[in-house]
């Protein structure tokens, strides 16, 4: 899942399915991996980002930021190939992510989701434009601190219905040819 995260954040816009009239789907996707403390969740994330950071056509942010800091830095044009709003917003733990504004957050990757051609917002300090909206997003999480962060309205407004949530309960065998005999 990670690999194809990846594979859709360096398609960016490049890439579409046309639906009826006037209708594109693009290849954008907030997957997020679910799983028990320490079962290895980073480990994909990592790879799959030097994957994206090895192509250096999408802005990635990283870490813990603010919803208003992803957007400004979507907006912010740079050199090497990096023009428009596509970007991958990489948590390799969902709920560092926050940076205590949930409620924004949840609402605005909601809204960001969508292809946008153009995109503006005013928002309180500053007022937001962004052309050609294409947001990925690679985070991973747990059961306890999601319960935390996926309010009603993230489960009821949109959110998760735009995720793609990887469940695990137990790590998977490194090789699937190679198996211990069960006892």
């Amino acid at each position: 899942w990670a690999a194809l995260s990846a594979i859709s954040t360096v398609m960016r816009d490049n890439l579409y399915n046309a639906w009826g009239n006037n209708d594109r789907l693009y290849p954008n996707m907030y997957i997020m991996l679910v799983g028990p403390p320490a079962m290895g969740k980073q480990l994909p994330i990592t790879k799959a980002t030097g994957l994206v950071k090895a192509v250096n056509n999408t802005k990635i942010m990283q870490g813990s930021a603010s919803i208003q800091a992803v957007i400004k830095s979507l907006g912010e044009y740079e050199t090497g190939g990096m023009k428009g709003a596509s970007g991958l917003i990489l948590a390799p733990e969902y709920a560092s992510f926050h940076a205590g504004d949930q409620q924004n957050t949840n609402d605005l990757l909601t809204d960001l989701w969508d292809f946008h051609p153009k995109w503006e917002r005013n928002l309180i300090s500053w007022q937001a434009t962004l052309n050609n909206v294409c947001i990925s997003m690679m985070a991973g999480s747990n059961e306890t601190l999601l319960k935390g962060i996926l309010d009603q309205r993230a489960l009821f407004g949109g959110l998760l219905s735009r995720m793609i949530l990887v469940i695990e309960t137990r790590p998977r065998h490194k090789s699937g040819l190679i198996r211990k005999k069960a006892a």
